[in-house]
This record gives structure tokens, sequence and C-alpha cells, in this order.
């Protein structure tokens, strides 16, 4: 990909994420977080539906998994959520 269109594509990107993160941030809030030991099989695609949150909130709690999959026996914080009133 030429370097004008990669500059593109990571700005509209970006920008993406950041109008996700907004979002949610309107739509939710972040009551507290609870321990959660890492089981054989976990994956973040797992937990995130488990949990009913997104990927980018489990990892921005726990930044040791952006830098690889989670590891059986590892401890995490899942963060808790509500609905903000509206």
């Amino acid at each position: 990909m030429p370097g004008d269109q990669q500059q593109g594509f990571e700005r509209r990107r970006e920008e993406y994420h950041r109008v996700l993160i907004e979002e949610f941030k309107e739509n939710f809030e972040v009551t507290g977080t609870e321990a959660y030991t890492i089981q054989p099989g976990d994956t973040l695609w797992v937990l995130a539906r488990e949990y009913e949150l997104p990927i980018w909130v489990i990892t921005r709690y726990n930044p040791v998994l952006r830098s690889g999959p989670p590891r059986a026996g590892e401890s995490i914080r899942i963060p808790r959520i509500r609905t903000r009133d509206a």
C-alpha cells in the first residue's frame, strides 16, 4: 500500500476506534473490577463474549494482554460495567 493510502487508512482506523470508545463511555460506566484467573482455553474473544465486554476494554485494564494471548494461571482484572442512566 503506498504511503498516502497507508496514512489515510490509519487515520480512518484511529477515528473509527475513537468513536467506538466515545460511544461506549457515553452509554456505560465502569463500576469496579473483579479478579479472574485465566483458564486453559481462554482467549480474549471468549472472555469478551462471556463478560459482554469489548476486547479493548479488557485490554485497557490489562495491558499485559496487548503483547500476547492470555496464559492459563495468569490473573487479570475484569471490569464491571453498567448502563448509564439516560
